[in-house]
């Protein structure tokens, strides 16, 4: 399988900015020779897009049969090129960050953070809610997983099953003398446990200070990166 995995940039609160990014980052993935192409927690409309008002937040979050998706499902099937991405999505009258697994144009996952590190929850009501449900899922003939962000440091025991593929979306805005010195050690420390090959994709915000990094992770050490710091896509090629 070959994974495409995106450093790439986001704004906050300009989705269709973020959706021409997503369909340029296909193309270019698609060029490379990948199969799919991964981007991080809620790249679709920006993590820090939410203001914590519903009223405000429904306009900002979408359905999986909006127009956005849809132009997705259109340019995978169009390419023959797999995506998954984080989004903020509304379901009837709820938010959740979740992310989607498009293959050849079709949905065939949706999972939602388990975790509530991506809201503000001393703000939020009913209306933002987190999935409970974390699935072993078949893709691609692999048996696969996904997480989002702060899912796999809070409860890494519900991913700890020796399966094969384990896809994570984040978002963090550490600085990259953080990174190097300390988090990129805590992070292969972390992803030791998991017997899995592990994508991390972090984003690109420069009004959030976010300077993006993809990894692939593999019994604690890193396989291949693009260092935070660096935009650009990273392509992964495993049996």
């Amino acid at each position: 399988m070959r994974i495409a995995l995106a450093s790439k940039p986001f704004v906050n609160n300009h989705t269709d900015k973020n959706l021409q990014t997503m369909i340029e980052s296909m193309r270019e993935a698609k060029d490379m020779g990948a199969e799919v192409i991964c981007f991080g927690e809620s790249f679709l409309q920006g993590f820090d897009s939410l203001k914590w008002n519903y009223d405000f937040d429904k306009g900002i979050a979408v359905n999986i049969y909006s127009e956005p998706i849809n132009r997705i499902c259109k340019e995978s099937r169009k390419l023959n090129l797999d995506v998954i991405f984080g989004y903020f999505e509304k379901d009837r009258d709820r938010i959740s960050s979740s992310a989607l697994i498009i293959e050849r144009g079709e949905i065939i996952y949706n999972y939602k953070r388990i975790t509530r590190g991506w809201k503000e929850y001393t703000k939020t009501d009913k209306h933002y809610y987190e999935g409970q449900v974390v699935e072993v899922f078949e893709y691609r003939h692999k048996r696969c997983m996904i997480a989002l962000c702060g899912d796999l440091w809070d409860v890494p025991s519900l991913f700890d099953r020796n399966e094969e593929i384990l896809i994570w979306p984040i978002y963090t805005s550490f600085s990259k003398e953080q990174w190097e010195n300390q988090y990129i050690e805590e992070y292969k420390d972390h992803t030791a446990r998991f017997n899995m090959d592990v994508f991390m994709i972090n984003s690109i915000c420069e009004e959030d200070g976010a300077i993006g990094g993809v990894f692939h992770f593999k019994n604690g050490e890193i396989v291949e990166c693009i260092k935070p710091g660096e935009e650009g896509i990273l392509l992964c090629e495993i049996d």
